[in-house]
This record gives C-alpha cells, sequence and structure tokens, in this order.
C-alpha cells in the first residue's frame, strides 16, 4: 500500500486547491506513512527540493504510537524532513502493544524508542532533527496525564489532553510552546516535549485570547 498511498498524496495535490496536506498515521499505519513519504521525497527530473515542497504541499506529518523499527524509521526521517512543514511523534513509554511489537519485530519501536540501537550518525542526526529540523518528539506520559491508563496504546483518540493537543497543532499550525508544552532534554541532549500539570489552564490562558 506504500505506492498508492504516495500516490494518493500526489494526486491531492495536483487536483485540489488544499494549501496543505496533513497526515495523521496510528501505530502501524507508520509502515505506509514513513516509506511513502521517503518516495514522495525524490524529485522529478529537474525539479529542486524546493519546487517539490511547493508541490507536494505537504504540512503536519503526526505520527501516534508509530509501530516502527525506530532505526528504520531515524533513516527514513532524513529522506524527507526538508519537504515537510513539521513531524511529530506522540509516544507512551509505557506502551504495551509497542512492547509486545517489539518483541515480535526484534527491534524497538519508533513510539516506544530505545535510543541505544542508534548509530552514531542516527543519533546524531536525531538529536540535530529535535532541536533544529522542525520534528517535535511528545513524550505522552501516564504520570503526567490524569486519569490515562499507564500501559494505554489508544491515547491520541482516548484522552482529551492528547487529543485536543494534536486538534490544535493540525488547525493551528502551532508549536509545541504555543499549545502549552513544556521542553526538557534528553542526557544525549536531544529536545522533546511533556505536558504539564497546570496543561489544562494553560491551555485556557493561551487559547482564550
Amino acid at each position: 500500500t506504500v505506492e498508492p498511498f504516495a500516490r494518493m498524496v500526489e494526486l491531492l495535490a495536483e487536483n485540489t486547491t488544499a494549501s496543505k496536506i496533513d497526515v495523521l498515521a496510528y501505530s502501524a499505519g507508520a509502515q505506509v506513512l514513513s516509506p511513502a513519504l521517503v518516495r514522495l521525497g525524490t524529485p522529478r527530473p529537474g525539479e529542486s527540493r524546493e519546487q517539490l515542497q511547493q508541490r507536494l504541499r505537504l504540512g503536519q506529518i503526526y505520527f501516534a504510537a508509530p509501530d516502527i523499527d525506530t532505526r528504520r524509521f531515524v533513516t527514513e526521517l532524513g529522506g524527507y524532513i526538508d519537504i515537510i512543514e513539521r513531524v511529530s511523534i506522540a509516544a507512551n513509554l509505557n506502551d504495551s502493544v509497542l512492547r509486545f511489537a517489539a518483541i515480535v519485530g526484534r527491534a524497538s519501536r519508533a513510539g516506544r524508542p530505545d535510543v541505544t540501537e542508534l548509530d552514531e550518525e542516527q543519533t546524531r542526526f536525531l538529536v540535530e532533527a529535535s532541536r533544529k529540523l522542525r520534528f517535535d518528539l511528545i513524550r505522552v506520559d501516564p504520570k503526567d496525564i490524569p486519569n490515562l491508563p499507564e500501559s494505554s496504546h489508544a491515547f491520541w483518540y482516548d484522552d482529551p489532553w492528547v487529543s485536543g493537543d494534536m486538534l490544535a497543532q493540525f488547525l493551528l499550525n502551532a508549536p509545541p510552546p504555543r499549545r502549552g508544552l513544556d521542553e526538557q532534554t534528553t542526557p544525549g541532549g536531544a529536545r522533546y516535549w511533556r505536558f504539564p500539570a497546570d496543561f489544562y489552564d494553560r491551555i485556557y490562558r493561551l487559547f482564550s485570547r
């Protein structure tokens, strides 16, 4: 389904007046979207990267609990990140479905990553992407979010904080600080975002204006 999906995106770009095309991939949907974006990221003969970006008009790309090999995801990310408005991953590190998927696939999943599996070049790219290249890793931590089951895989539509944040991103094109998320940094220097304890009140103050 990778090639038909990529072609569908091209058809939308060619035959609609949409100002941009946003895409949400959930769980194993990442195994279609990620390689499709790599395919879309290949310019036509004589086409520059800037012209490719203008032709496709890809906006917000949101991976919710992506069930795809972490190493593969990071490698493929490098093939399309420069033609996307923003790429986001929402990840619960306690996700029970992705824990099982990692056992079956013999590799951690991008929605529950083990960064020790990445080589030096991949690690360096991921740090740079998180700090400079419009790539956002959103940590969905049940300890931060009231009533969120610890091992949730369906958090992006089950929980109002996460689903509301996702909708704000799609509808307003708002970066994480504008959506009330807190910036954090891993020991390795990568940036990620998490939900603060006062998220509800913070959102009310931000958007009531």
